[in-house]
């Protein structure tokens, strides 16, 4: 006799659950609606610089991949780029994927060079008081993303971002 009263309290729960979010499904669809879209950071369709294209449809990742075919435009860089600059130096401080870039007139740069599973991927590592030359630009936290790095001794290029800054882990440009 217990068991029927506990499966009937159970099967009474379960049916009255089922009727709430049905409910609040359906009986007020516009509120549904924004409460799914108010946290979506929309952006226009086309940004300027960018071409007004038809490559539409949904890119890598689900993201919508609005096309870019105006041959004039120009993308816009990323993490706030204006200019390369091009520092030579030795690395201090070493601590993947940071290091402090001293230069032969001793000003110190904090240097970031990216993600670490890309660095390693690359065979990339620096040792303390390394020369090295470094090509980067100053992004918005204040530090210098470093777009490529050749170590001096060997002659040794490492490229991690593309020209417009983006970083090459990310699929660079074409991703």
């Amino acid at each position: 006799m217990l068991k029927k009263i506990i499966i009937g309290i159970l099967a009474v729960l379960v049916i009255t659950a089922a009727a709430v979010s049905a409910y609040n499904v359906w009986a007020s669809p516009a509120q549904a609606a924004q409460e799914r879209t108010s946290n979506i950071n929309v952006q226009p369709a086309v940004q300027p610089g960018q071409g007004n294209g038809n490559g539409g449809g949904y890119g890598k990742h689900g993201r919508n991949a609005n096309g870019n075919n105006n041959v004039n435009a120009t993308p816009n860089p990323q993490n706030g780029m204006t200019e390369l600059l091009t520092f030579s130096g030795t690395v201090s401080n070493y601590a993947a994927p940071v290091f402090t870039l001293t230069t032969s007139d001793g000003k110190t740069i904090n240097a970031q060079l990216g993600n670490l599973n890309y660095l390693s991927s690359l065979g990339l590592s620096l040792t303390n008081g390394e020369a090295v030359t470094v090509t980067g630009f100053w992004d918005a936290s204040g530090s210098f993303a470093v777009q490529q790095i050749t170590l001096n001794s060997s002659g040794q290029t490492f490229s991690l971002r593309d020209d417009l800054g983006r970083p090459l882990w990310r699929g660079g440009a074409n991703h």
